[in-house]
């Protein structure tokens, strides 16, 4: 058995293409079981909010409705879920679909930015454990949550690719501008592109102009939709149930890692120092020259403290 597995975690044996393969024979799986898990659950309170929306006649009934508090997303998601369901006739299946997708494409991008990092089975296995957190539950809810992250992890694949050519700044803005019109969550991410960037530019003297307009149009939707977010401060602001706190935030990788206690942020934090120290001391022994080296084998410092790898 540990002869068979080192064979397999050979490169030469498990290329692009077997580990492809593999990839979307799970992403089959992924659908088959989402698929059934759609059309055996019912829909619960939030899921009805969605359906509420999206059979209002129009999209200027829908943003009234939403500037009225009827939800609390952007109106853009009820348009694509009323999109995917005239495109299948089952409610619980047509509605859910966008959650469906956007679980996919969460797995199929993190195989691809770890792909040009790591081996094709490392690559293969990163990615598969997404399926292991609870964002997979969220693959069978009308709720935008896995469609949200399925734009996020695009804007990170083009973000690791946007010296190879212009086109990706488009990809960086159009999917974090399609990220903040399904969630007006999505807003948070801001911040790691921001810290990931301002590192390159720091660190390597490199202002990339086109990175920066992509982060500046990607949140202008934000903007566009502002008068809604106001509307629901109005109406829920004064007795929101979630408000937010650092002991949440600390809570949260317990969550994420669905370990008992507080093994979670242990977990998380210990993962952080243990890749921070490696990638500062292979930084330190590359001699620190501002330089990149044509063959890397370490994740550059300014993608260790944002969770994302730029590419050379």
């Amino acid at each position: 058995m540990k002869t068979t597995l080192l064979r397999l975690a050979n490169s030469s044996e498990f290329g692009p293409v077997r580990s492809i393969a593999v990839l979307l024979l799970i992403l089959l799986a992924v659908v088959l079981c989402s698929a059934l898990h759609t059309l055996a659950k019912p829909f619960w309170y939030d899921e009805i909010c969605t359906v509420i929306v999206c059979r209002l006649p129009s999209a200027s009934e829908i943003w009234k409705a939403l500037d009225n508090g009827a939800d609390s997303n952007p109106p853009v998601f009820y348009l694509v879920a009323r999109l995917t369901r005239q495109l299948v006739s089952d409610d619980h299946l047509g509605y859910r679909l966008p959650s469906i997708l956007g679980l996919l494409g969460t797995v199929f991008c993190i195989y691809v930015i770890l792909s040009r990092r790591v081996k094709h089975l490392s690559a293969l296995v990163g990615a598969t454990f997404v399926l292991c957190t609870p964002l997979a539950a969220y693959a069978y809810e009308a709720r935008p949550y896995a469609l949200v992250l399925g734009c996020i992890s695009g804007a990170i694949l083009a973000w690791q690719r946007i010296d190879d050519s212009g086109l990706y700044s488009l990809v960086v803005a159009g999917t974090l501008a399609a990220a903040v019109s399904l969630h007006y969550y999505a807003i948070l991410v801001w911040p790691a592109f921001l810290i990931a960037e301002t590192s390159v530019w720091i660190l390597y003297r490199s202002f990339r102009m086109s990175a920066w307009a992509a982060l500046l149009v990607g949140a202008l939707p934000l903007l566009f939709f502002a008068p809604l977010l106001l509307k629901l401060r109005q109406y829920y602001g004064q007795n929101f149930w979630a408000k937010p706190s650092i002991k949440e935030a600390f809570l949260a990788h317990d969550w994420l890692f669905t370990f008992g206690g507080h093994w979670g942020v242990l977990f998380a934090a210990g993962m952080t120092v243990i890749v921070l120290y490696v990638s500062i001391t292979k930084t330190a022994q590359s001699g620190g020259s501002g330089h990149r080296q044509a063959a890397v084998d370490v994740l550059p410092i300014e993608e260790q403290t944002c969770g994302f790898r730029r590419c050379e």
